[in-house]
């Protein structure tokens, strides 16, 4: 991703943050790691290593449930190679994300979590020879939904632990032709991740 990018981002994910009112609402930030593949590249596995960073706002609705609404910069993609390098493949895609989460807080220490995501694509990069990468832009959908469902544990009053499983509702790039095989209508981003939270 391009620096003036992060920059403008960074920026975005302070103001939101510093702009809540503490009446019912906590803000803060977080960053953690991403393991994701591309369910329809042919390959499997969580291989592909990233990471994620970005603001939160939160506020109760009822005693058990609340809501969230983050803003974050993280990295998605694909990757695998053969032990003898025979073969080697490896996508690279960066979003911005905001995701709309409800949770429920069936304990005192943890809470689940679940909602929808909306991403946009800064950019996208692959490699298919392990000779390096090249733009893969305009091969990708601009734009991605995905399904989030996560738990979190509540470390103290500032600190959250959080992980969470992702998958794209709608194909991030279509099959060759876009033909359709079985409702299945090209690749999607699938995902796991891991973040600490703080809380102002």
């Amino acid at each position: 991703m391009k620096r003036p990018a992060l920059v403008i981002l960074f920026l975005t994910i302070i103001s939101f943050c510093s702009a809540q009112e503490p009446d019912g609402f906590h803000a803060g930030v977080f960053g953690g790691l991403v393991a994701s593949q591309v369910d329809g590249d042919n390959y499997a596995g969580y291989n592909r290593l990233g990471f994620q960073f970005g603001g939160f706002t939160n506020f109760k609705l009822t005693q058990d449930w609340g809501a969230q609404i983050e803003i974050k910069y993280l990295q998605k993609g694909s990757k695998e190679a053969s032990q003898k390098n025979v073969y080697y493949f490896a996508i690279k895609l960066d979003y911005v994300e905001i995701p709309f989460l409800v949770n429920y807080q069936f304990d005192e220490k943890m809470y689940a979590e679940g909602g929808l995501s909306f991403a946009y694509l800064l950019g996208a990069h692959e490699d298919r020879d392990g000779y390096g990468y090249s733009d893969a832009t305009g091969d990708f959908e601009a734009y991605d939904a995905s399904a989030l469902l996560g738990f979190n544990y509540i470390f103290n009053a500032h600190f959250i632990g959080n992980v969470k499983y992702s998958y794209s509702i709608l194909p991030i790039r279509p099959h060759p032709g876009n033909q359709t095989y079985w409702g299945d209508m090209g690749s999607y981003n699938n995902l796991l991740s891991a973040a600490l939270y703080y809380k102002f």
